[in-house]
């Protein structure tokens, strides 16, 4: 009981969600209809502002300022199978606007279906498939303009309990690319060290 205070911070942020609350968020937050489907869009703008050195130079290579935007719009869409099967799909375009420097401005899509299946009101089996791909600014980690994808797949089985409780295993894969956006001069940062696929599993406790 003495630790229920301590771990109460680090519970209320975990990131697995019952079949059940996950059912009743749905439902209450995709409140548009198209026939069967139900529809949760979202709006955001991000990173509005000036930057007064868009392509991160020193300068003695002469900074270049402009003003930026990036707009980016989201639709979740679900479609539920009574109380056992929610089969969703995400689509998160991505725009990165750059007021005067217009060969910077990028266009990038994002998607991910998924799957959430209950058997005997105690186990549930899930898996999605994601592809995701943003232009990234100039900034210390990368000192440069670089475009990454990822693309990937992620499958869970757990067992809940009534309470609320759930034990089971998750495995993820990832291939991750990352491509150089060439310099108006020409210059370009390798990124090829950076591909990788990362193969991850665990045994989760909530």
């Amino acid at each position: 009981m003495a630790l229920v205070p301590i771990l109460w911070g680090s519970a209320l942020g975990q990131d697995y969600k019952t079949f059940e609350v996950d059912l009743t968020e749905i439902r209450s937050t995709a409140r548009m209809r198209f026939g069967p489907f139900r529809l949760a869009p979202q709006f955001r703008l991000t990173d509005v502002g000036y930057d007064n050195n868009v392509y991160f130079r020193t300068a003695q290579e002469g900074p270049v300022g402009d003003y930026v935007a990036t707009l980016s719009p989201q639709v979740r869409t679900y479609l539920l199978a009574g109380h056992s099967l929610i089969l969703s799909f995400t689509e998160n375009p991505e725009y990165q606007f750059y007021s005067r420097q217009t060969t910077l401005r990028r266009f990038t899509n994002s998607i991910e279906p998924g799957a959430r299946l209950r058997l005997f009101n105690r186990f549930v089996f899930s898996g999605s498939y994601h592809f995701q791909k943003h232009q990234r600014r100039a900034y210390s980690e990368f000192a440069g303009l670089v475009t990454d994808t990822d693309k990937g797949t992620k499958w869970a089985a757990f067992y809940e309990t009534p309470r609320g409780s759930a034990l089971g295993v998750t495995g993820a894969v990832d291939r991750y690319a990352y491509n150089d956006i060439i310099l108006p001069d020409g210059t370009i940062v390798s990124s090829g060290s950076l591909n990788r696929k990362e193969t991850t599993g665990a045994v989760e406790l909530y």
